[in-house]
C-alpha cells in the first residue's frame, strides 16, 4: 500500500473544493458517505511516478451521475495498480477534486494541477471541458473527459480524448431510429412525418448536440417543435410538456442528466403525452430507471459502453467480470454505486492506461505530448484488459478523434433495461466537430 495524501487548498486557490492526491495502490477515497480505504505508509520512488489529474462533481449540478462515475475512476485507478501495473515499475500518482460544477473552479483546478506537474487529466463536464481546450492544447496535456462534445473533436483542439460515441452521433442515430420507429408503428405507411421535441438544459451540455439533431432531422424528414429548456436542476416540466403535446409531438429528446430526465418523462405522461422519450448518455442511469418505473416505463436510453445492469452483471466478458469482481471486493453498492456512470468512469481510465502503457513500452519520455502520440496511434483497439464494454472497437487518428461511430438503444421496461437496438453511423468528415 502507498502513501494516501488528503489535504485542503486554500480557498482563494480552490474556493474550498477538497483536493485529494492519490499516489496509487490505495483504495479509492469517496466524499460526501462514500467509503475511503485504510492508508499505508509504503514510499515511491519518484521517478517512477506519473501524476494525472481528475475533475470530479460531487456536489453541483450534475452530481447525480458524477458521484458514481468518479467513484468508477477511482476504482479503476485502484485495480490497475493493483492487478495490472504499469510496465518497468511506474505508478500513477492520482490528485482529484470535487470542483461542484462550476467552470471557475475547474479552471483553477487545471492551473493547480498544471502546477503539480500531471502529464493527463481525467475531466467531466461540457462546459469546464470545451472552456479549457484551448489551453490543454496550448499545454500539450492530454484530456479524457466525460464530456462526450462533439465540438471537442475540432482540429483546434486535438488533445481532447474521450471512449464514448460523441452526443452530436448520438443525436443524428436518436432522429434515424425515429424515422425507423414510425415507419414500423405505421406498417410501413405514415400518415405523415414525425414530430420530434426536444427538452434539454440551457446549459453546453445540453446545448451542444442540437444543431447536429436539428440537421439530420432536416435531413430525414422529422419535422421539429419547438424548443424546451428544462434546466438541471428543475423539478417542474409541465408547462414545457404541455407545449411540446400543443405540437404534437410524437417523439422526444430529453438532454438533462438523470433527475431532469425523470422529471421529463413524468410530466410527460402527467399532462397526456404519450411519447416515446430518447435519454442521453448522462440522462440517467438505472438507479433512477429502478426507483421511477412508472415515468421511465417505455422510453429509450442511448449509450456506447455497456451499463451495469444487465450488461456488466450478467455478462462474463473480460471487462465484466473485472469490474464486478472488484466491485464486490470493494462493497460497491447495487444502482447507487453500481450503474452506467459507474461502468464510464472505468472506460476514461482503461483508455488513460492504455497509452500510458505505450509510451513505456516504447520507451518514450513520459509526456503529454508522448501520451497524444499514444492514445493516436490506437487502430482497431478491442479495449483490453476491459473487452466488451464498448459497442464497437475503437480507432483514433490525428485527424480524427472520433472513437466510435456506434449508438445502442435501450427499452427501460418496469424500471429495467434490455438492449432494442444499435445504430453504426456512417464515419462522415463533414459531421466532424460539430
Amino acid at each position: 500500500m502507498r502513501l494516501l495524501i488528503v489535504t485542503r487548498m486554500k480557498r482563494s486557490v480552490l474556493l474550498g473544493i477538497v483536493v485529494v492526491v492519490v499516489v496509487v495502490a490505495v483504495g479509492a477515497v469517496l466524499l460526501l458517505g462514500m467509503q475511503q480505504a485504510a492508508p499505508g505508509a509504503e514510499q515511491v520512488q519518484e521517478q517512477r511516478v506519473i501524476k494525472i489529474g481528475a475533475i470530479c462533481d460531487l456536489t453541483g449540478g450534475t452530481s447525480d451521475v458524477g458521484k458514481p462515475y468518479c467513484l468508477g475512476v477511482l476504482d479503476a485507478v485502484e485495480w490497475f495498480e493493483k492487478n495490472y501495473p504499469l510496465p518497468k515499475g511506474y505508478k500513477v500518482d492520482l490528485a482529484w477534486v470535487d470542483y461542484s460544477y462550476k467552470i471557475p473552479e475547474a479552471q483553477a483546478a487545471y492551473n493547480r494541477f498544471k502546477a503539480l506537474g500531471v502529464v493527463a487529466i481525467i475531466g467531466w463536464g461540457t462546459g469546464d471541458t470545451i472552456a479549457l481546450a484551448p489551453t490543454v492544447a496550448q499545454d500539450k496535456i492530454p484530456y479524457i473527459s466525460a464530456s462526450y462534445s462533439g465540438e471537442l473533436m475540432k482540429k483546434e483542439t486535438p488533445y481532447n480524448f474521450y471512449p464514448q460515441t460523441d452526443y452530436s452521433s448520438q443525436g443524428r442515430a436518436m432522429v434515424q431510429f425515429v424515422v425507423e420507429k414510425w415507419k414500423e408503428m405505421h406498417g410501413g405507411n405514415p400518415p405523415r412525418p414525425p414530430r420530434l421535441g426536444l427538452a434539454y438544459p440551457n446549459v453546453p451540455y445540453g446545448t451542444t448536440p442540437i444543431p447536429a439533431i436539428k440537421d439530420m432531422a432536416k435531413q430525414l424528414g422529422v419535422e421539429v417543435c419547438p424548443d424546451q429548456i428544462v434546466e438541471l436542476t428543475a423539478t417542474d416540466a409541465t408547462a414545457q410538456m404541455l407545449k411540446l403535446k400543443e405540437c404534437g409531438a410524437d417523439f422526444i429528446w430529453a438532454g438533462g442528466t438523470a433527475a431532469s430526465s425523470v422529471v421529463i418523462m413524468r410530466d410527460a405522461k402527467k399532462v397526456g403525452l404519450n411519447a416515446p422519450v430518447f435519454i442521453n448518455v448522462w440522462g440517467g442511469n438505472e438507479q433512477y430507471f429502478r426507483a421511477n418505473p412508472d415515468a421511465t416505463d417505455g422510453n429509450y436510453y442511448l449509450t456506447s459502453i455497456v451499463v451495469y445492469y444487465p450488461d456488466v452483471e450478467k455478462s462474463d466478458t473480460p471487462g465484466a467480470k473485472i469490474i464486478k469482481e472488484f466491485a464486490r471486493e470493494k462493497g460497491r453498492a447495487p444502482y447507487t454505486d453500481l450503474n452506467a456512470a459507474y461502468v464510464r468512469g472505468w472506460a476514461n481510465v482503461n483508455l488513460l492506461y492504455k497509452a500510458l502503457r505505450e509510451v513505456i513500452e516504447r520507451g518514450w519520455e513520459i509526456t503529454g505530448e508522448n501520451i497524444w502520440k499514444a492514445l493516436t496511434s490506437i487502430r482497431d483497439w478491442d479495449f483490453s484488459p476491459l473487452e466488451g464494454l464498448t459497442a464497437e472497437k475503437l480507432t483514433y487518428t490525428p485527424e480524427d478523434r472520433r472513437p466510435q461511430m456506434t449508438v445502442m438503444f435501450y427499452k427501460i421496461s418496469k424500471g429495467e433495461l434490455s438492449l432494442e437496438k444499435v445504430i453504426k453511423l456512417e464515419r462522415k468528415a463533414d459531421w466532424l466537430g460539430w
